[in-house]
């Protein structure tokens, strides 16, 4: 499915104290596909559920992606990883755990990168001129602003395989 994201992100000190509404684990898998990185995710939902994700994502500007994503079964996950392993591909791995927040009608997920323990929030917006409304309990953890510094994106943070 193909759909535009845009999305504002926030370097965070520590995990907000937060009663969250969901918490999934991640392992992500990205793949160098002709010059483009395509990624594979594995989510893990505390409630035992577990999806499997293929996306494609082309950057418009700063804030704008346009993804394409759908669901895949175990075996083509399974299949991707054995591709980012062969010697010859360039290819990277992270693995991270979500906490889902629900504000109002914002929804925010903050991120936390198990291998280098860094945490970020983010929130997808319908319109970069969005007015967002930052929860006070992210607000008592903010460190600055990231939307936009490419070394904050899940790929560059990711580890080369």
């Amino acid at each position: 499915m193909k759909q535009i994201e845009i999305e504002r992100k926030f370097l965070l000190k520590r995990i907000p104290d937060e009663k969250f509404d969901d918490i999934i684990t991640m392992d992500q898998w990205y793949l160098n596909v002709d010059g483009k990185f395509e990624r594979v995710r594995q989510r893990k939902y505390k409630d035992g559920r577990i999806d499997w994700l293929h996306t494609i994502k082309e950057d418009v500007d700063e804030m704008t992606r346009i993804e394409y994503e759908k669901l895949i079964s175990i075996d083509e996950y399974h299949d991707f990883i054995k591709m980012c392993k062969s010697p010859e591909t360039e290819a990277k791995y992270i693995q991270k755990r979500r906490y889902i927040l629900n504000v109002n009608n914002d929804v925010w997920e903050i991120d936390e990168f198990l291998e280098n323990k860094l945490i970020i929030a983010e929130i997808e917006i319908p319109s970069k001129d969005y007015s967002v409304t930052i929860p006070r309990s992210i607000q008592d953890t903010l460190v600055y602003e990231v939307t936009g510094i490419n070394e904050f994106s899940n790929k560059s943070l990711s580890e080369p395989i």
